[in-house]
């Protein structure tokens, strides 16, 4: 089960494109106010999407099915929007005593979108759905024994074995109305899910999300209220060109757009009164995968001289216009957990020379593979800045443009899958046994463990991290399993980008959220200027 979320996006943005238009005056999409409004102003949230597959929070893995989601449902805890931690969401409070039983208390006065009231009956039945249909979100819960209601205002899970991480997970475990899933039960609701939304959040589907515009209306229903001036619709239209994309933000199109490399134009964008340019340290870590199990690279030292000749810097400056940092190993700086000893990376090549020498091998010829069909221009950055660096040390590499489905398929097996392969390792909840295990618990091969790394001392660390009763217990495993895939090097940490959103200006309550990508946007915090 993939624990984290790879985004695909359109990342070649030609580099003649102007934002001086930028200049321009936004268009006014100002609206009458909907069913269960009493704002003061209203308006129109517009931003483009990419086709959605589902709305269905069991089926959808997908990053623009995610923003629909989270609008329209909301878990027992919520994630704190611009933080690391978890607010109250469907429950109130909550405790537990040996992170194995955990008791909510659940808020009242909440309806679903149905107008039928939310009692701990519909968590039972959203968590056996899950467990039932597995997904993404069932993989995260897989841990979960039993869920029981004390009484109607009260939920009780018990874990089969203790999980410091697990508050961590529940904001993705949201929770559908009873109502809608007995309504269409022939296929567990799938179906309908996929195209419609009954929850408790504040935005809801008016109609069906078919065809190449999507729609979400204010939830008369919402727990929260409409006082102020909230948006009254968010729009989803179909995704354009990156350069048309940016015309329509400077038109005011569109509020926002989306997977643009915004770092060649932060200038201009931020001397641009029309526009609001939001920054902060990212939690994304851009890796090249080592085949740990098959080729040269199945050889550690070859593996560590590579880490060692690899040009850091070069690399953020031709693929990230600099706008990124680099990594200290397999967690982000800032992220819970992370071990404050260990340095970021840097090019060393007469270390890299000696540990070539010590592996024994030579004439090394090496295979990169990157995703040329969505022409991620990122990637292939990295991939000549390895071409470049390793070549400095005597070993040659060929560079291949493929597909992301072609490096999914090849990496079902380590005889299949080349020497390297390019993976964008998220965060989609703030749990850091979760963030470490997606992609190198031995559990995950055939997941996203696309180096196929085993290590018996890393899983153990791990584990002993999730059971741990103390942060301080929690953190010294955590620290103990850095340096062990520090020390492995099953990948190249090449770099963390630096989160960079340009939001149309008559808006306000914008927060970059360093995790969870679903959660990138809280569109019920967002006000228009009066």
């Amino acid at each position: 089960m993939s624990t984290t979320l790879r985004t695909r996006a359109t990342a070649g943005l030609a580099t003649a494109v102007a934002l001086v238009c930028l200049g321009a005056c936004t268009a006014n999409r100002n609206s009458a106010s909907d069913g269960g409004s009493s704002a003061a102003t209203d308006s129109v949230f517009t931003m483009p999407l990419g086709n959605s597959v589902s709305a269905d929070p069991v089926q959808s893995t997908n990053i623009g099915n995610l923003k629909i989601i989270r609008a329209a449902y909301e878990g027992l805890v919520d994630a704190r929007t611009g933080g690391y931690d978890v607010q109250p969401g469907l429950a109130t409070k909550w405790t537990t005593t040996d992170q194995k039983t955990w008791t909510f208390t659940l808020r009242q006065g909440v309806r679903f979108a149905d107008g039928t009231a939310f009692t701990a009956d519909a968590v039972i039945a959203n968590f056996a759905r899950y467990k039932k249909l597995g997904g993404q979100v069932g993989g995260l819960l897989s841990g979960v024994s039993s869920v029981t209601a004390p009484d109607a205002s009260t939920v009780r899970i018990t874990l089969s074995a203790p999980n410091s991480g697990f508050i961590d997970y529940l904001p993705m475990a949201v929770i559908v109305s009873p109502k809608a899933l007995t309504a269409h039960a022939s296929d567990d609701a799938k179906a309908w899910l996929s195209a419609n939304t009954d929850g408790t959040g504040p935005y809801q589907t008016a109609a069906p999300l078919t065809g190449s515009t999507r729609t979400l209306v204010r939830n008369a229903h919402y727990w929260g209220g409409w006082q102020g001036s909230h948006i009254s619709k968010v729009v989803f239209t179909a995704p354009a060109d990156n350069a048309t994309a940016l015309q329509q933000l400077q038109r005011g199109d569109l509020d926002r757009v989306e997977n643009i490399p915004l770092a060649p134009y932060l200038k201009q964008l931020q001397g641009n009164k029309n526009v609001s340019v939001y920054q902060a340290p990212g939690t994304q870590i851009d890796e090249i995968q080592m085949n740990t199990q098959h080729g040269p690279l199945a050889n550690k030292l070859l593996r560590q001289a590579v880490t060692y000749a690899y040009d850091y810097e070069a690399a953020i400056k031709a693929a990230y216009d600099g706008a990124a940092t680099v990594p200290a190993g397999g967690l982000p700086v800032g992220f819970s957990g992370f071990d404050p000893s260990l340095t970021p990376y840097k090019q060393d090549l007469a270390k890299a020379k000696q540990l070539l020498a010590r592996s024994g091998l030579k004439n090394v010829t090496l295979t990169v593979w990157w995703d040329e069909a969505d022409n991620v221009a990122f990637e292939k950055a990295q991939a000549l800045v390895l071409k470049s660096s390793l070549a400095a040390i005597g070993i040659k590499v060929n560079i291949v443009g493929t597909s992301f489905q072609a490096m999914s398929k090849a990496a079902a097996s380590p005889e299949s899958s080349p020497d390297f392969n390019f993976l964008w390792h998220g965060a989609i909840t703030a749990d850091p046994v979760e963030y470490l295990g997606g992609y190198f618990q031995s559990k995950y091969i055939g997941g996203y463990n696309w180096s196929f790394y085993k290590s018996a001392a890393f899983d153990s660390a791990l584990a002993e991290a999730s059971a741990a009763a103390s942060t301080a217990a929690r953190d010294g495993k955590l620290a103990e399993a850095q340096k062990i895939l520090r020390a492995d090097a099953p990948a190249l940490f090449v770099a963390t980008p630096k989160k960079i959103e340009v939001v149309n200006s008559r808006f306000t309550g914008f927060a970059i959220h360093p995790i969870d990508y679903g959660y990138d946007i809280d569109f019920y915090n967002l006000r228009v200027k009066s």
